[in-house]
């Protein structure tokens, strides 16, 4: 699978960098997440979460300009529902940790030099590429609970594509021309509904706050 991850890493600064014909950075980023499952009517809080991922951004050195991301990335939350007939509803209370790799494609305005603003905003394509839970799922028979305890995989649980809006802002800051450093703000609003199971639908929308730390590629004359 990291393999499988490398190579379309890979092929997307190759492939950014031919069609852009401008700057690609590619670094690792980490932070904290702030997630809301949206449910029905109802908006459900998570904890906040570690989230930690591999960019590669392509760009021109323009003050507006398009770009494209790939990026990988590590993110979890917690699911708390009932569903079922009416008077012995069955309750469902899991955590999932989630892998994806998610693909976008955006206008960005970029304004400064060696320190930089910078926002965009982008439809995106996320695709999961590893899952896991851990929780429980309580069932009535015939009058008796039945309690099974969820574990290993999450893939029969979440949808394999998520499709949804992303936006950025942040600063960063040019350490030496090659080595850029950056603090950011991401806000996502998913519109799949990721549930695989008919048993409930829901959508993940999230702020995260992250550093990253970005070698450059430079744009091409």
């Amino acid at each position: 699978m990291s393999r499988f991850i490398f190579s379309i890493i890979f092929l997307s600064l190759l492939s950014s960098s031919i069609f852009l014909q401008g700057q690609v950075l590619t670094g690792i980023r980490g932070g904290v997440t702030w997630q809301y499952i949206h449910q029905g009517s109802n908006n459900i809080k998570c904890d906040p979460s570690p989230e930690f991922g591999i960019e590669v951004k392509g760009r021109k050195p323009k003050l507006f300009h398009l770009g494209g991301s790939v990026e990988y990335y590590s993110t979890a939350f917690s699911l708390n529902y009932t569903y079922g007939p009416l008077g012995m509803p069955a309750r469902k209370v899991v955590s999932y940790d989630v892998d994806w790799l998610r693909f976008a494609m955006f206008p960005e305005i970029k304004i400064g030099k060696r320190l930089q603003f910078y926002f965009n905003i982008s439809p995106y394509v996320g695709v999961r590429i590893k899952s896991s839970k851990s929780g429980t799922n309580t069932e009535y028979y015939h009058g008796e609970e039945w309690v099974t305890i969820e574990s290993g995989s999450a893939s029969d649980d979440i949808v394999k594509v998520d499709i949804g809006f992303s936006e950025s802002a942040g600063l960063s800051f040019a350490i030496i021309p090659r080595l850029v450093v950056s603090l950011e703000e991401m806000g996502s609003w998913g519109i799949s509904n990721l549930d695989k199971t008919s048993q409930t639908s829901y959508s993940r929308r999230s702020i995260s706050v992250l550093m990253c730390v970005s070698y450059v590629f430079p744009a091409k004359k």
